[in-house]
């Protein structure tokens, strides 16, 4: 059978009654549209239907841009608390955005009908490999900070549970220095803080230029719940003038901005660097896209629907200075 994209946005707000995606009747809320946008087979119980869908609408919410994601998130019962019926949560939300109900509402069906066309072009598609991950990155913000010596770089994760009962996530960072001179610099000189979301415990190198470490979580993830954290990680040393995420799974959202600080000057040209080979993300040699640099000193750039094993960010010239 085929469905339209007002389907799924029908049974996405008829999902929202109640306790929305924890509420005891959301398996009989489930319809056709819904089943089939998150690959559900006859042989799922009740609790593997809700899971199977809860993964994919949070999957699915994490490409849309920041406002509707948390109208989605939040309408649908997959953030906040699992005892607030659908007016709570609408109100809660109004009042943090300081608006009216009403236009929490309307820009709920909004989100939803961007969610249903996302799900119909992307089943069948690639996604993440959730099988043999425990958990997956959902949404990536970064903000990078260079100055002349030194880098400073704010990841925010939002890591989405494939299991129940998880309480520790595993991250890893490549450290490369200018020209290639891996000698100099050793990956555990890495400074690693986890600023908000859980607890550093423990950092290792997994290469000559890689560091991996472990965070606990505050309390345990159950399948299909989200969690963000917040990790600072500084060198006290210049870097490769790039950055890049290169997902170990395929990722739905990378927001990335890189701030020149005022003790270096600003680059003649920032470059774009999308669904390129992890090998080539410091080749200069490449033609890419142009990034402008603002008023602030900041280059931004943003990507959507990450393939895993690929690198998205940006490069930037340490030789060349503005006139």
């Amino acid at each position: 059978m085929e469905f339209s994209a007002e389907h799924v946005a029908a049974e996405l707000k008829n999902l929202c009654r109640g306790f929305g995606i924890d509420d005891p009747a959301a398996p009989a809320r489930i319809g056709g549209a819904l089943r089939h946008v998150a690959g559900l087979t006859d042989g799922d119980g009740p609790a593997e239907q809700v899971a199977k869908v809860r993964l994919r609408l949070l999957d699915l919410a994490d490409g849309l841009p920041p406002n509707l994601a948390a109208t989605a998130r939040v309408s649908l019962g997959l953030d906040g608390p699992s005892d607030h019926r659908v007016g709570v949560r609408i109100s809660h939300l109004a009042a943090e955005l300081q608006c009216d109900p009403r236009t929490v509402r309307r820009r709920a069906d909004a989100a939803f009908l961007r969610l249903a066309e996302e799900a119909l072009a992307t089943t069948g598609g690639p996604g993440p490999r959730r099988g043999e991950d425990p958990c997956h990155v959902g949404r990536l913000k970064v903000l990078v900070l260079l100055e002349r010596s030194t880098v400073e770089v704010i990841e925010e994760r939002h890591i989405v549970s494939h299991r129940d009962g998880l309480t520790e996530i595993e991250h890893s960072h490549t450290v490369v220095p200018p020209n290639d001179e891996r000698s100099s610099l050793d990956p555990l000189d890495l400074g690693i803080t986890v600023l908000r979301g859980g607890v550093l415990t423990s950092q290792e190198r997994v290469s000559t230029s890689r560091v991996g470490f472990r965070v606990r979580l505050p309390h345990p993830l159950d399948r299909g719940k989200g969690h963000d954290v917040t990790i600072r990680l500084t060198a006290a040393v210049a870097l490769a003038p790039f950055y890049v995420c290169t997902p170990r799974y395929a990722c739905r959202r990378f927001d990335l901005t890189v701030r020149f600080g005022t003790t270096m000057p600003l680059p003649e040209h920032v470059r774009l660097i999308e669904d390129e080979l992890p090998l080539e993300a410091g080749d200069s040699s490449l033609q890419r896209t142009t990034v402008p640099i603002d008023a602030a000193r900041e280059a931004n750039a943003s990507f959507s629907g990450l393939e895993a094993n690929r690198s998205y960010g940006l490069s930037w010239d340490t030789s060349a200075q503005r006139e």
